[in-house]
């Protein structure tokens, strides 16, 4: 009986040391993956607080985006306002292709004699066609329209009434006849549809006469991202000349 209790103390004995080392090798383990996660936890946690602050600094130090006047596109504070220009721009068929008018800020089309149009392109200071025209002669309208937010119109010549207010009225205008300097004319297309002229001719231009932003009262812009209605996937305009059913040919778009 006395070995049996012996033998069962020695066993009990070898299991009770090899329990305690499985157990601190477990405890071991579990110590180290603890540390590891902890250790990542705290790293992960470091990182984002560094990106966050990173974020918000970048943040501050971005300039306030604001609305540009002309076409309400957001930009920097500096370049809400900048100077404009008005260019005349050919629309009959012998001046196409135009070339520059995708770079326009705002563009109006408006009739003269025999029935055609021209188009008003108003471009920034800032601009970097390379390659604007045709150029070609001014209208009165065209004054008003410049003179709505204070643009410079760029001419080749013009209509004795629109010459006349330029010079009654003692308006700054680029003229083609008179600033050469800034316009070329084309190889490759005939007169009088060749006069050509870049961002970079008339921004030198604007400097050289000594030209400042003109402030202006600008339009409303929404500040919804989305409106209420009906998408449209087509617009009618009618053809110059005609009229609406109302008499009129207005063409409004939200």
């Amino acid at each position: 009986m006395k070995k049996k209790s012996s033998i069962f103390n020695r066993q009990f004995s070898i299991w009770a040391r090899t329990d305690t080392h499985r157990f601190g090798i477990i405890l071991g383990v579990m110590t180290v993956v603890a540390v590891f996660v902890a250790a990542t936890v705290f790293s992960f946690q470091q990182v984002e607080s560094a990106n966050s602050a990173r974020l918000q600094a970048a943040k501050a130090a971005a300039p306030k985006k604001l609305r540009r006047q002309i076409d309400g596109v957001s930009v920097p504070d500096a370049a809400r306002t900048p100077r404009l220009l008005a260019v005349v721009l050919d629309n009959m068929t012998d001046a196409y292709p135009l070339v520059g008018l995708e770079d326009a800020l705002l563009v109006y089309e408006a009739p003269v004699e025999g029935g055609t149009t021209r188009l008003l392109a108003f471009y920034s200071e800032e601009g970097k066609t390379a390659e604007i025209g045709p150029v070609r002669s001014l209208r009165p309208s065209f004054l008003d329209f410049a003179r709505e937010v204070g643009a410079t119109p760029v001419h080749v010549g013009g209509s004795p009434e629109a010459l006349a207010r330029v010079s009654n009225e003692n308006i700054m205008t680029l003229n083609q006849f008179f600033d050469f300097d800034f316009f070329w004319r084309s190889s490759n297309r005939s007169r009088p549809h060749n006069v050509m002229t870049s961002g970079d001719l008339l921004r030198q231009a604007l400097d050289a006469r000594g030209v400042g932003p003109f402030p202006f009262a600008s339009w409303t812009y929404r500040t919804k991202k989305s409106l209420a209605g009906t998408y449209a996937t087509k617009i009618k305009i009618p053809p110059f000349g005609s009229e609406s059913d109302e008499g009129k040919s207005i063409i409004k778009i939200l």
